[in-house]
């Protein structure tokens, strides 16, 4: 998790100290970790550990067959719902349904519903008594990009992270490293416009430079970086503001 260290610090101390809560809501802007926060959560929830022996873990190994089955999206017991296409009560109530029956493959169920403000009241409702008293095994992370659309009475049930926009050297440093594993040059002013221009969105930085990538034939180039995004060089503003000042005098 880049950036969100205050999210980390808390959930790594509630997985430590085996205080977990039954709810979990992840707020934030688009592209900065909801979904990824969710997959590493039912990770520590669900790691055997590279002996197969582990338990709850705030570090899961990554290599286990739990960790490996959650990354590929495989896991039984780990299901996403996309409550932007799926919002209506017969699709939460398909996957309510499944909440009697204990987990197979791992310590615990976990219901990531991702974009949750989207679900029809209906559906919140019948959602609202498993989500007060769900099984011990079972595991609600909810995840929206609009927080004051979703009904008080779930609100008041989960506990709440709220998850920053990125900034600018945080995703210039990711950017670095990962164009460093890929073996990728790139000008540091290069990458800098396309931190700026991601606008806190992780997501949309990697997005923005692989187009960068693509535009300037696998360069990463200041001159060619700035003509993709149509921005003009900071030194002829300047030299704007510094006419209109002179002429003001």
């Amino acid at each position: 998790m880049v950036g969100q260290e205050h999210v980390v610090q808390a959930l790594t101390n509630a997985l430590v100290q085996q205080r977990l809560h039954h709810a979990y809501l992840f707020t934030g802007t688009r592209g900065v970790g909801k979904t990824t926060v969710s997959r590493i959560l039912a990770k520590s929830l669900n790691c055997q550990g590279v002996d197969g022996q582990g338990g709850i873990t705030a570090e899961p190994c990554g290599v286990c067959q739990a960790c490996k089955d959650i990354d590929s999206g495989r896991f039984v017991d780990y299901t996403e719902l996309d409550a932007a296409s799926n919002r209506g009560v017969d699709e939460v109530q398909s996957l309510l349904e499944q909440a009697v029956y204990k987990p197979v493959q791992g310590r615990f169920k976990v219901f990531m519903i991702d974009e949750v403000h989207m679900l029809t009241n209906t559906a919140f409702n019948a959602m609202l008594k498993t989500l007060e008293e769900p099984p011990e095994y079972l595991k609600f992370v909810l995840a929206t990009t609009d927080p004051q659309k979703v009904p008080v009475t779930v609100l008041s049930r989960c506990l709440q992270f709220n998850l920053r926009p990125m900034a600018p050297e945080t995703v210039f440093e990711h950017l670095t490293q990962v164009l460093a594993k890929e073996n990728l040059p790139a000008e540091p002013m290069a990458l800098k416009l396309l931190s700026r221009a991601a606008r806190g969105s992780m997501r949309d930085a990697l997005s923005l430079t692989d187009q960068a990538i693509a535009f300037g034939s696998g360069q990463l180039q200041e001159a060619t970086v700035r003509l993709m995004l149509g921005s003009v060089d900071r030194s002829h503003v300047l030299g704007l503001i510094d006419v209109s000042g002179h002429a003001c005098r």
